[in-house]
């Protein structure tokens, strides 16, 4: 039978709730390369490692130039630190790294 914190006992339910249940990640003085960073999920994951501390590089490839840019304005208009990439990963991965790298 599956109880949950909503039918347990006020005692349970109110030491269910002062436990923490997620540990907040930093990753300051990191760079994270997210792929596919100007659309989707991606842009979800640059949001979020941007605002833990990380410097991202946003990857897309050229022809969607345009939302890579507007994730970085996003990140950057929030005190990030972020930059656009536009190769193709699979044909050019030294690009990313060494843009991270000087990053």
């Amino acid at each position: 039978m599956v109880v949950s914190a909503l039918h347990a006992p006020a005692a349970a339910r109110k030491t269910q709730e002062s436990t923490p249940t997620k540990m907040a990640l930093s990753f300051a003085d990191r760079v994270a390369i997210v792929t596919g960073g100007g659309c989707g999920l991606g842009t979800a994951h640059c949001v979020l490692l941007a605002s833990r501390g990380a410097k991202v590089i946003v990857n897309i490839r050229p022809s969607s130039a345009s939302r890579a840019d507007a994730v970085v304005a996003k990140i950057v208009a929030a005190g990030g630190t972020a930059v656009a990439n536009y190769s193709d990963i699979a044909k050019d991965p030294e690009s990313c790294v060494t843009q991270a790298m000087e990053l």
